[in-house]
C-alpha cells in the first residue's frame, strides 16, 4: 500500500468537521496549558482532542521512538488511517478511523466498547505503545508540523482491525479484567460502579431523591477515576449519569437480582474449596455411612416388632399398637409413622 504525506495533496477524508469535537481541546505547547476552542481554530493548533465525550471516532497510539511510524508494519497489523511523526525524534502517533462511531455511554451497547477495548490492547501490546497515552489528545494531522503519512481513505470496522491479532481472545474473555488503559478504563469504570450502585441504591431508594443519589454517584465515579492516565472529568460523568439513571430506574429488582447472583456465587466458591479441600469426599462418605446407619437402625427395629407381635399372641393377648410400642420402647407415633405395614390388619387401640 502506498504512502502520501498530506502535505503533498492528499486528503484525510475521515479527519473531518463531523468526526470531531464542535469545541475540541487543543494547544501549540503543553506547557502553556489546553483550552477548548472552536473547531476551525481548533485545526490551526498542533495538538487537537480526537474524539468528542462519549463517542469514539477513532482509535490512537502513541509510539515513542524513533520511526515510530512503522510500528504497525513491524507487528504485522492492520495499515493505519494516518500517522503524525515529529520530524526531531521520528515519535508518531498512529490512527485508526472507525466506520462505525462506538458510543462510550455503557447502557447504549456494552458489547463494542468492550470488544473495542480488546482490540485497542492487543494493538496496544502488538506494537509496544506508550501504555500511558490517555488519547486525550493527539498530533494534529493537518498541522503542517508534523510529518503525516496517509495509508487508507476507509474506516475500519471492529472485525476487520480484529482480523490482524491471531490470539485476541486474551483480551475478548470476559472472564478477564482488561488493562485499565484506554478504553479499558471506561470498561474498568462502569464495572466499578455497577457493582456498588446495586448495593448503594437501598440507602436512598426510600427517601425517593434522584438527586441525592446522582449527587453521590457521580462523586463515587470521580473516587474511582484514579487511573495511572484518568478519564477525562466529562467522560467520568457521563457514566456517572448513565449508572445513575438506569440503576434508580430498574432497582430495586436490579438489588435482588444482585444479591442472588452473589449468593450463587458465593455457593459455587464454597463448593469449590470443599472439592479442592478432599470435604466433599468426606461428606459423601459420612452420607452413605449415615444411610448404612439408618438402615440397620430399621432392621433392629422390624425385628424387635415382630418379636413383640410374638409375644402378645403367645400371651394370648391383644395385639395392638400401643402394647407393641410399650414392650420394645418407642412410641405409638413412632409406629404409625415409620411402621404402619405392620399393623394395617390389626384393630386400631388407643
Amino acid at each position: 500500500m502506498s504512502q502520501v504525506n498530506s502535505s503533498q495533496g492528499q486528503q484525510l477524508s475521515l479527519f473531518t468537521m463531523e468526526r470531531l469535537p464542535h469545541r475540541p481541546y487543543c494547544t501549540d505547547d503543553y506547557e502553556a496549558g489546553t483550552w477548548p476552542r472552536q473547531l476551525s481554530n481548533a485545526l490551526q493548533r498542533r495538538y487537537i482532542q480526537p474524539n468528542p465525550p462519549a463517542v469514539r471516532f477513532r482509535l490512537l497510539f502513541d509510539v515513542d521512538r524513533p520511526a515510530g511510524a512503522h510500528a504497525w508494519a513491524d507487528a504485522d497489523l492492520a495499515p493505519p488511517n494516518w500517522t503524525a511523526t515529529n520530524p526531531r525524534n521520528g515519535h508518531a502517533h498512529i490512527c485508526y478511523e472507525i466506520d462505525i462511531p462506538i458510543l462510550v455511554d455503557p447502557f447504549v451497547e456494552r458489547a463494542p466498547v468492550r470488544f473495542a477495548a480488546a482490540i485497542e490492547c492487543a494493538y496496544r501490546e502488538s506494537m509496544k505503545a506508550d501504555a500511558g497515552y490517555s488519547g486525550n489528545l493527539c498530533k494534529n494531522p493537518m498541522h503542517a508540523h508534523w510529518i503525516t503519512s496517509v495509508f487508507r481513505q476507509d474506516g475500519y470496522s471492529l472485525p476487520e482491525l480484529s482480523e490482524y491479532i491471531p490470539d485476541l481472545s486474551r483480551f475478548t474473555d470476559q472472564r478477564r479484567k482488561l488493562p485499565e488503559l484506554g478504553l479499558g478504563r471506561n470498561v474498568a469504570l462502569f464495572n466499578r460502579l455497577r457493582m456498588w450502585a446495586y448495593k448503594a441504591i437501598n440507602e436512598y431508594r426510600p427517601a425517593g431523591d434522584f438527586d441525592a443519589w446522582h449527587g453521590r454517584i457521580k462523586d463515587y465515579a470521580r473516587q474511582c477515576n484514579d487511573f495511572s492516565s484518568p478519564l477525562p472529568a466529562n467522560e467520568v460523568l457521563n457514566t456517572a449519569k448513565s449508572v445513575a439513571t438506569w440503576v434508580w430506574r430498574v432497582a430495586p429488582a436490579s438489588a435482588i437480582r444482585f444479591s442472588r447472583l452473589q449468593a450463587a456465587r458465593g455457593a459455587a466458591k464454597h463448593e469449590r474449596f470443599k472439592e479442592e479441600h478432599g470435604i466433599v469426599k468426606y461428606e459423601k462418605e459420612q452420607a452413605k455411612a449415615a444411610q448404612a446407619n439408618a438402615a440397620a437402625k430399621r432392621k433392629r427395629t422390624e425385628a424387635k416388632i415382630i418379636e413383640a407381635i410374638g409375644i402378645l399372641t403367645a400371651k394370648g393377648e391383644r395385639v395392638s399398637m400401643s402394647a407393641v410400642a410399650t414392650l420394645i420402647g418407642v412410641s405409638k407415633q413412632s409406629l404409625s409413622k415409620s411402621y404402619p405395614g405392620f399393623f394395617t390388619n390389626l384393630k386400631a387401640s388407643t
